[in-house]
């Protein structure tokens, strides 16, 4: 009879191999999983660092607003310089390991760079902004164009007197450095002192040279000066009147006849005439105050007041201003920006002339001081008759200077109006996720 063979030791490959198979499936299993969780914090970076690159896009955008850089500058924090590639750049961080790096261009001609971006304007200050976001080593880049409108120039073309259609000017006016300028006529008297002769294309000096004149020379501006309207819209309505009473001279259709110095608090004032009286104004100590003369509703409809041509009981007429017999303003040596005067006005010449004459604003008759911006682009303004003096500027239709006028131009007006335009985006797309070219940031988009 035939033995079987011991069967000792025959589970152990099976054992062995099946172990195998597990550990093998094990491993897949464990191989797919870690890719997995890879792929899914690869997934949450990605998104997080397109966040993040959104969010370096509007701060760029936002300091380029806030800072309003010149043309040949361009943003990081602060106004910089141009870097390599004459772009800037800045890092920051958004928190949670992600952070954001965006670079801006200079002015940049429109049409030119962000050349994928359609519908783009072609007028306005254009730059471009690319933006890096980063999480955990994973990037996404963007890259947007924005387009601001033009900036809105400051309220004094010169720096000095100026009048869009004539400067007058009688005996021993001392202008130190200040300017005088025009579109059209500087007439001088005598022994006259000033810095340059500001001309329009058109305008003339013909004293300038006259060997009464000590002056700087003459400075030809190749376009036309212009005088932005004043800032008075809604003021009719929504201004700080209500200090004021009857006990000041205040009353009926928002005239203002001063019947004593008055010292206002911040804010804007609307009156459809003002008087001073002989007395001073001035705003309270750090206080600004906008000082708005408005017009007949018949100039300015929605003004509020009267359009009749029947003149008030006392002078002066409506939408005029008076600062006779040595009433001061902002006097004695006060901040010419925090005492601002704006007029409305009206042409001198056609129907609102013919109806109500033309618009005239008298100032310092007599000894009187006037620390202000006067601002009457459709007016003429009297200064000075005798010994008067003046700190800030005054930009009207037509300035008429007298006798013996002590000026003085203060830089607190140097940019007083001036803003910057809004730079918008306008739209983004991502650029392709390669690392750029250190000198060209934009490359690649």
């Amino acid at each position: 009879m035939t033995r079987l063979r011991s069967q000792h030791g025959v589970a152990l490959p099976v054992v062995c191999g099946t172990l195998l198979v597990i550990g093998l499936l094990s491993a897949t299993l464990a191989l797919v999983a870690t890719k997995s969780t890879k792929d899914s914090d690869d997934s949450r970076s990605s998104v997080r660092a397109l966040a993040a690159a959104q969010a370096g896009l509007s701060m760029a955008n936002y300091r380029l607003n806030k800072l309003a850089p010149a043309d040949d500058k361009c943003v990081t924090d602060a106004v910089s310089a141009p870097n390599a590639g004459s772009d800037c750049t800045v890092t920051e961080s958004v928190g949670n390991g992600a952070t954001y790096t965006y670079w801006v261009t200079q002015k940049i001609p429109a049409g030119s760079g962000c050349d994928s971006l359609p519908g783009t304007p072609s007028t306005g200050t254009h730059r471009c902004i690319t933006s890096v976001g980063t999480v955990h080593g994973v990037m996404r880049r963007i890259q947007a164009r924005t387009s601001a409108l033009p900036a809105t120039p400051p309220f004094m073309p010169v720096h000095g007197l100026f009048g869009l259609d004539r400067v007058e000017v009688e005996n021993n006016l001392d202008l130190g450095s200040a300017d005088l300028g025009t579109n059209g006529l500087i007439d001088l008297g005598d022994n006259d002192s000033f810095g340059y002769a500001q001309l329009g294309p058109t305008a003339l000096c013909p004293d300038c040279d006259g060997g009464h004149t000590n002056y700087s020379g003459t400075v030809h501006n190749p376009t036309p000066f212009t005088l932005q309207p004043p800032p008075i819209a809604g003021t009719e309505s929504a201004n700080d009147n209500s200090v004021l009473s009857a006990g000041d001279g205040y009353g009926a259709n928002r005239s203002l006849l001063m019947t004593h110095d008055l010292t206002l608090p911040e804010g804007d004032y609307n009156f459809c005439r003002l008087d001073f009286g002989g007395h001073d104004l001035s705003p309270a100590p750090g206080a600004t105050i906008r000082i708005f003369i408005d017009a007949p509703s018949a100039v300015r409809p929605g003004s509020g007041c009267p359009s009749n041509t029947t003149p008030p009981t006392a002078s002066p007429m409506w939408g005029e201003l008076q600062g006779d017999n040595a009433a001061s303003v902002n006097a004695p040596d006060g901040d010419p920006a925090h005492a601002q005067i704006f007029v409305y006005g009206w042409p001198p010449i056609g129907a609102f002339a013919t109806a109500w004459g033309v618009n005239t604003i008298t100032f310092s008759k007599n000894d009187g001081e006037l620390d202000a911006l006067v601002y009457a682009p459709s007016s003429i303004v009297n200064v000075a008759k005798n010994n008067g003096k003046i700190k800030g500027g005054v930009a009207a239709y037509r300035v008429a200077v007298k006798n013996n006028l002590t000026f003085e131009w203060d830089a607190s007006l140097d940019t007083l109006g001036a803003s910057g335009g809004t730079a918008d985006q306008k739209g983004w797309f991502e650029c392709t996720p390669h690392a750029p070219d250190p000198s060209v940031p934009e490359s690649g988009c």
